[in-house]
């Protein structure tokens, strides 16, 4: 362990040196990795930007808001299941529909924000684990929807290889803006509200900020930003029903990776996406009957002695 935080504060040296050419680099080689590697590389690495861009909207509550959104699934399977509605029945292009999707789940997070963010702490959080079980009752009883059988979306005449392609640059295009945006929140006022209502609502209201309107309005950009994942997971599934689109392990794994990276930093889902796949590729290689146990344990002890994260070796948050 002392090995290992010790060249994590070595790594942060290089990092805050050459901080813009990582970056740049690190996008380059991201962009041109698909033209040197196998599908199942795609695959993997289409899965970590995913569950990052998943984590990211999960930061955005819990990170920068205070506000646990362990039900934030309730937005990813809708989308889902909107952007498969909207494909079966419609000649609008898929990217179209993906962002038609997403701004339908942030407009749902919107109205059910008004009530539901009255509540605080553990209220909140079971509220909001409440709305994703709700949504996924109300999807398998509607017809349209295909009800507990599912539905399946139309194939593009394409090669497999070009459909990996496109749900790489999807979701890779995904994550880069979802950390813009985080990084912009940050350095706006509306960082600064979201900072001080984390710290105490109630002189965030005496310093007259609207708590209410900047509160729904981060669930609605994280709503929107899970929903752009669920549209492009269900395109690239090729088929959905409530159990895949909304499953309770979506949630934990998202929740997991933004502890692992560090909640309220701007990076930190994305990095903790690559440590998690990395672990889970590490175990189930080395403890095949075993690896979600030997997983489990990790996590946890991770969480218990690195509670902020990696971030915290990489660049101390600022409260």
């Amino acid at each position: 362990m002392r090995l290992f935080i010790k060249n994590l504060e070595y790594a942060k040296k290089i990092v805050e040196k050459y901080n813009l050419i990582f970056i740049f680099l690190f996008i380059l080689s991201m962009i041109l990795l698909p033209f040197f590697t196998s599908n199942y590389i795609i695959r993997m690495f289409s899965s970590i930007f995913m569950y990052a861009s998943l984590a990211v909207g999960f930061n955005i509550m819990l990170g920068y808001i205070g506000y646990a959104a362990f039900g934030n699934v309730a937005f990813f399977g809708l989308s889902a299941y909107i952007t498969a509605i909207l494909l079966n029945n419609t000649d609008i292009p898929f990217v179209i529909v993906f962002f038609i999707a997403a701004i339908i789940s942030a407009l749902y997070a919107i109205l059910l924000g008004f009530p539901i963010l009255r509540l605080r702490g553990h209220y909140f959080a079971i509220a909001t684990l409440g709305i994703a079980e709700g949504t996924r009752e109300i999807i398998t009883i509607l017809r349209i929807t295909g009800g507990g059988k599912g539905i399946s979306l139309p194939m593009m005449d394409i090669s497999i290889n070009n459909l990996y392609l496109i749900i790489y640059y999807s979701f890779f295009s995904l994550i880069i803006i979802s950390l813009l945006v985080c990084y912009y929140i940050l350095k706006k006022p509306l960082g600064y509200a979201l900072r001080t209502i984390r710290g105490d609502e109630e002189v965030a209201a005496g310093l007259g900020i609207n708590t209410t309107y900047y509160k729904v309005a981060s669930w609605g950009i994280s709503a929107f930003i899970v929903g752009l994942a669920g549209a492009i997971y269900a395109f690239w599934m090729g088929y959905i029903d409530p159990v895949s689109a909304f499953d309770p392990m979506i949630n934990v794994k998202f929740t997991v990776i933004a502890l692992l990276g560090g909640l309220g930093s701007v990076v930190g889902p994305l990095l903790g996406a690559f440590l998690f796949e990395f672990l889970s590729v590490v175990i189930w290689a080395n403890f095949l009957d075993i690896h979600l146990a030997v997983l489990g344990i990790i996590i946890m002890l991770t969480i218990i002695f690195v509670p902020r994260g990696i971030m915290r070796f990489l660049k101390p948050q600022k409260e």
